[in-house]
């Protein structure tokens, strides 16, 4: 493996050359390989995986490179807003001769405050990088290493098989994955099909987060977290021991890694080449992560009835709609996965939306595509009081969301969903975060919709963070084309391919709102999503809320007689035309 390692250095080939050393240091334990992996993935960018290296290698003993090592731990650790963490690692270069004064510049720097501004600044705002994707949204071809084909990890001991890290974190927060949750784990009584039960009903949180003390734990928390301790004095998060409870049927495990060397992108929005599981495991790109996030496996239907409110900075609802949704998968289909050289919609969706007093407000069918060279995303509505449906132009973008105020954009769905063609799309590096995570006891019932929506933010009693591996994504503005956010973070957990967090900026570069979206593993059913979903408009005070479930139905999986025909213009429109 050392030599295999050297090889791919000596090549420049650092894609291959990573995790050759990752075996290769995980088996010998040698500081040297910890460090030379450190390097490689710092020049990549890579600062969380840099400084976990790193660590490691320091730990071990990096003899005369102790200073140079401090030295990168540092960096990569300002990159990360980690700034105590990085003035330790600068403080323990300052200590090596050749890393004195460049370190004690760097102490100095920190000290004086402008790291730490100049740094979130620079976290909302970063130039666009079009050599990541370099002409991938016209078709045109991608130089070597950037091509979409998976050439990178393959499924080994030290990647589960949907392509994340399965070894822990070094300080022991986040556990190894050893599986998921499967059926031996299930709650006692639990019968499929039903409300999911808490597996972990006597877990109590390690800590909590709040006004008195988030600025000690600001290295743990995204920006938009960090955006709602300073303008809510009572929020809250309680941290809990992180588990690693997500699973995926075998299937999608085999498909995945079958996907290996054959998916690919034509265009932003045109995949080929992938079958049934998430087509880039070991993704290349920011927009090959999200597809991973666009395609996961949610079952083969789902029909629900959650509920969506708008609340008002002063504490008082606005709207309220009962929406019930009915999907079709197509591409992530276990009994029937689409062939996509021949079929290009990627799902079948039809909502509507009742008012409060039961009339209907607004019905939408959408045939979404998998290939927009191909095939445009099909769109048809029956607005309110009108009893004809019409077929309209493919929207998305920022494009309103029905009964949201304003605050969600259609492509804000599902924490984000449609056209890519907007953004240059570029990886960050992989990071270890709070996220909210194993939500069932917002989801049990226990609590009635009523009681979860309170002033300035969804109460925060019924929530669980824990600390997760995310894949950070950017999304800048790309010339010539326009949105009403200027960039976007995204945070995608590790072990689902799920957007979690999401952060969207003005276009002067401001934080604007926050997508935060409730992680659940449906053991049951080996499929993961995020219910509900909160966005926060943190200029007025507003925040929108849906997929709400404890005052209703929970949603059913693969419910029987679910068929393309269901989705046809015409059944739609005799079903809810009045």
């Amino acid at each position: 493996l050392e030599m295999l390692a050297a090889a791919w250095v000596a090549a420049r080939e650092s894609e291959f050359a990573i995790p050759a050393l990752q075996d290769a240091a995980a088996m010998s334990g040698k500081a040297s390989l910890y460090l030379q992996l450190g390097q490689l993935q710092f020049d990549r960018g890579d600062w969380d995986g840099a400084a976990r290296a790193l660590k490691t290698a320091l730990q071990r003993g990096a003899g005369g490179n102790a200073g140079a090592a401090s030295m990168m731990l540092g960096v990569a650790l300002y990159q990360q807003q980690d700034f105590s963490g990085a003035r330790q690692a600068f403080s323990g270069a300052s200590e090596s001769r050749s890393t004195r004064e460049t370190a004690k510049q760097w102490m100095a720097y920190l000290d004086s405050g402008l790291a730490r501004e100049q740094a979130i600044r620079m976290a909302a705002v970063r130039p666009q990088d079009s050599a990541e994707l370099s002409g991938r949204f016209q078709g045109d071809k991608i130089r070597a290493g950037s091509d979409g084909n998976q050439r990178g990890p393959q499924a080994s001991a030290g990647f589960t098989p949907v392509g994340a890290q399965r070894e822990g974190s070094s300080d022991g927060r986040i556990p190894s994955w050893s599986g998921g949750l499967v059926q031996k784990d299930w709650p006692a009584g639990f019968v499929k099909g039903q409300r999911l039960k808490d597996p972990y009903p006597n877990d109590k949180p390690l800590y909590v987060i709040d006004a008195s003390n988030w600025k000690q734990h600001e290295s743990e928390m995204s920006l938009g977290h960090r955006a709602m301790f300073k303008q809510h004095p009572k929020y809250r998060m309680p941290v809990y021991d992180s588990r690693r409870g997500v699973a995926y049927p075998q299937a999608i495990y085999d498909a995945t890694q079958a996907n290996r060397g054959h998916a690919k992108l034509l265009g932003s929005d045109a995949l080929t080449g992938a079958r049934l599981g998430f087509p880039f495991p070991s993704p290349r790109n920011g927009v090959e992560v999200m597809w991973n996030h666009r395609v996961r496996y949610r079952g083969d239907a789902m029909l629900s009835e959650t509920r969506q409110a708008l609340m008002l900075a002063n504490g008082t609802m606005s709207e309220q709609f009962l929406q019930t949704e009915q999907v079709l998968y197509k591409y992530a289909n276990l009994e029937n996965p689409s062939d996509l050289s021949k079929d290009h919609v990627l799902l079948y969706y039809l909502t509507h939306f009742a008012a409060g007093s039961g009339d209907m407000a607004f019905t939408a069918l959408v045939h979404e595509s998998a290939n927009s060279i191909e095939r445009e995303r099909a769109i048809w509505v029956i607005p309110k009081g009108i009893s004809k449906m019409f077929r309209i132009p493919p929207v998305g973008y920022d494009n309103p969301f029905p009964g949201s105020g304003g605050i969600a954009f259609v492509d804000m769905v599902d924490m984000y969903n449609g056209a890519f063609d907007r953004y240059d799309w570029k990886i960050l590096g992989k990071r270890e975060i709070l996220l909210p995570y194993n939500a069932y006891r917002l989801n049990d019932a226990s609590h009635s919709n009523a009681d979860l929506l309170q002033k300035g933010f969804l109460a925060t009693d019924a929530t669980r963070y824990e600390m997760h591996r995310v894949w950070l994504v950017e999304a800048n503005e790309r010339g010539g084309k326009r949105h009403s956010f200027g960039a976007r973070r995204f945070y995608v957990d590790e072990d689902s391919w799920n957007i979690v967090l999401v952060e969207n900026y003005d276009r002067q570069g401001q934080l604007w709102r926050f997508q935060e979206g409730h992680l659940l593993p449906m053991y049951d059913r080996l499929w993961t999503n995020t219910l509900p979903v909160v966005t926060y408009d943190l200029k007025d005070g507003r925040y929108f809320i849906n997929r709400l479930s404890n005052d209703d139905d929970w949603p059913q999986i693969n419910p029987t007689r679910t068929e393309a025909r269901d989705f046809t213009p015409a059944t739609v429109k005799a079903r809810y035309s009045r």
